[in-house]
């Protein structure tokens, strides 16, 4: 690939740069229940070998199972996301952002053909991260929703 533009503290032009990734997927049902796995992997490099997608990690996986008891749904998914860099200051120096790995889990009660309430609790472990340097995100949180759905 050859003039690729970014964005980091500035817009680049990079002369040439290669990128390489891939993705698994898998999702079965099996009667009331349904699982899915994902897993990412990006490893994209200027002409000098450094990686040009910060704040990317190089890997991540998600694994969800959802349970189906007549109108009652009750779920959880996991989000792994590794190891990144980030820009800090002027000059920018590179930071590395650390992987962590979240949960979160809900329970959903379809009350009406197109309407259900859902509960759910994101960050269930109420771990601590960062998606970009200096910006904590949520601790555990819970959520209350009413969801239509048209058909």
């Amino acid at each position: 690939m050859s003039n690729l533009i970014v964005w980091g503290t500035t817009v680049e032009n990079i002369d040439h740069a290669r990128m390489k990734g891939w993705s698994l997927g898998y999702s079965k049902s099996l009667d009331t229940w349904q699982f899915a796995a994902s897993y990412d992997y990006l490893d994209s490099r200027d002409s000098l070998g450094e990686r040009i997608t910060r704040r990317m990690p190089k890997q991540q996986a998600t694994v969800s199972v959802d349970k189906t008891w007549g109108a009652w749904k009750l779920g959880a998914n996991a989000l792994y996301v590794g190891n990144r860099t980030d820009l800090f200051g002027y000059p920018s120096k590179k930071v590395v952002l650390k992987s962590y790995a979240t949960l979160d889990a809900y329970a959903e009660y379809k009350f009406a053909k197109e309407w259900a309430v859902q509960a759910r609790v994101a960050n269930l472990t109420d771990k601590q991260y960062e998606t970009a340097y200096g910006y904590n995100q949520r601790g555990r949180a819970g959520y209350l929703t009413l969801k239509w759905s048209p058909r």
